[in-house]
């Protein structure tokens, strides 16, 4: 039997998609063609890239996340979160992602609006103002850094739980190597409280810290990345927990995670039976897509058409949208990419 062909543009810019980890402030720094290539023929077209090149690791990763919480406080502070979030939409509609989770900081929004209360209003604020007949499922999702000080960070996490009816969907919670230890049982009992939550490990986090940490905060989801989850105890952690791990190719690519596609090991994760989804994360800072991941995905590590189908309908299964509403956007994908009927 031959080998599948391999999709082309318009297949991949057909196929329905979720992106389960954006960033507000990494969305929108440049305005990324669906169909645009993830590789930069010059560093100088790469912000990111150029970052890498002038420090190390875990100082470029910090330098992404302090550019995207200057950007979520300069729209705060210019009243432009409606305004980027429509534009975000608009950017999602035409890839034809159907849902859409997006990461922003309460803290760098509080900083321009004067108050947690306050940015999460404005969070709220801008989803009721999105009145799009055909846009994708949408909320957001709320960053935070366990290093944060105990008080303010159960402060802003009591906020999303108030308003998890309002469009928040869950937390994104940056685990760092010396988090205070009781930020854990917090963080415990929120995810207990029913409101999901995914981990992104900064590239401190060692081995054993990382399985000790995944094995108390039992995450929903997990940003790939950092390769001490490769460790045999993480390993062993994620076959038996089954979280799925959200992958950013051009991400990992740009920071030299990874020496080159050959070695990334998307293929044995997926063979190994992880559940793999492609993110954005910064598609503004990166200059991709996430037709692009896609698009890499199959250009650079052989992912067939059927296999993206797959890794799509998984990406709605994986969502923290609410029973109804996900179970209906899983049969609408079913319907969709596979031709299963919907009224069953």
């Amino acid at each position: 039997m031959s080998a599948a062909p391999p999709p082309t543009p318009t297949d991949l810019l057909d196929l329905p998609k979720v992106d389960l980890y954006r960033r507000l402030g990494g969305a929108l720094t440049s305005a990324a063609s669906p169909l645009q290539s993830n590789q930069s023929s010059t560093a100088s077209a790469n912000p990111a890239r150029d970052m890498l090149a002038e420090h190390s690791l875990p100082q470029t990763i910090e330098s992404w996340e302090g550019r995207m919480a200057q950007n979520e406080a300069e729209m705060a502070s210019s009243m432009g979160l409606q305004t980027a979030l429509r534009t975000v939409v608009e950017t999602a509609q035409a890839e034809n992602i159907a849902h859409l989770e997006l990461a922003v900081s309460p803290a760098a929004l509080a900083g321009a609006l004067g108050s947690p209360e306050a940015a999460f209003d404005a969070l709220v604020d801008a989803l009721e103002a999105i009145h799009l007949d055909e846009g994708p499922s949408l909320g957001w999702l709320i960053s935070v850094l366990a290093a944060t000080p105990p008080d303010d960070l159960a402060r802003i996490v009591g906020l999303a739980r108030e308003r998890k009816q309002a469009g928040i969907f869950g937390l994104v919670v940056r685990l760092a190597a010396e988090d205070p230890a009781e930020v854990d049982d917090m963080l415990v009992e929120t995810s207990a409280a029913d409101l999901p939550m995914m981990v992104h490990l900064a590239p401190d986090v060692t081995a054993e810290a990382a399985f000790e940490r995944l094995s108390r905060l039992a995450p929903a989801r997990i940003a790939f990345g950092n390769k001490t989850l490769l460790s045999l105890e993480a390993l062993a952690w994620i076959r038996q927990n089954r979280p799925t791990l959200l992958v950013c190719l051009s991400a990992e690519r740009a920071t030299g995670m990874w020496a080159g596609p050959d070695v990334h090991p998307i293929i044995q994760m997926i063979q190994a039976g992880m559940q793999v989804n492609l993110a954005t994360w910064a598609p503004g800072l990166l200059r991709h897509s996430l037709t692009g991941e896609y698009q890499l995905a199959a250009e650079s590590h052989g992912l067939t058409l059927e296999a993206l189908r797959g890794l799509s309908l998984a990406g709605v299964q994986a969502s923290f949208l609410p029973k109804v509403p996900k179970r209906d956007l899983e049969r609408k994908f079913e319907d969709t990419i596979f031709g299963f009927p919907t009224g069953v």
